[in-house]
């Protein structure tokens, strides 16, 4: 196949933060997925979701929250979520019906505020620089770190 698994995360808690799509592929295909990966995002910006999709989506959601509360430890992040971010237990215990409640307009709306549009993109990658270098210039301004250099650990 052309990638690996590909997912999106969503970093914003309490603050603007990062949309992060992440992917693995061959090097040799690393624009094809690139592309794609712009294309699904300029599609979701420009046409959202339907409420077929939107039911999909809070059924996962809602299907994945109960396993995330199993262990005293993931309750215990719960927890520490609720305290960091000034949230009561009416969060958790709340959590089906905000979802169930989440209207196609108000996903719209949400997807219009948090997710950006392809121009203002920022690619990580990690690869043989050699190989893509050429094609990845492309995209926009380049930096090249290398993987043993200290500025590039986590």
């Amino acid at each position: 196949g052309l990638t690996y698994g590909a997912r999106s995360l969503l970093q914003r808690p309490s603050r603007p933060g990062a949309v992060v799509i992440s992917s693995f592929t061959e090097t040799a295909r690393t624009i094809e997925v690139i592309e794609m990966a712009l294309d699904v995002l300029g599609r979701l910006k420009r046409s959202g979701v339907d409420e077929d999709a939107a039911r999909s989506a809070r059924n996962y959601i809602t299907g994945q929250f109960p396993p995330r509360l199993e262990t005293a430890a993931q309750r215990a992040r719960q927890f520490a979520m609720l305290e960091q971010y000034g949230l009561d237990a009416s969060y958790i215990n709340g959590y089906g019906a905000m979802l169930e409640a989440a209207s196609v307009e108000s996903i719209m709306a949400a997807i219009d505020e948090v997710y950006p549009t392809k121009e203002n993109v920022s690619f990580v990658l990690i690869g043989d620089a050699e190989s893509i270098r050429e094609a990845v210039a492309e995209l926009g301004p380049l930096t090249e770190i290398s993987i043993d250099e200290p500025r590039f650990r986590p």
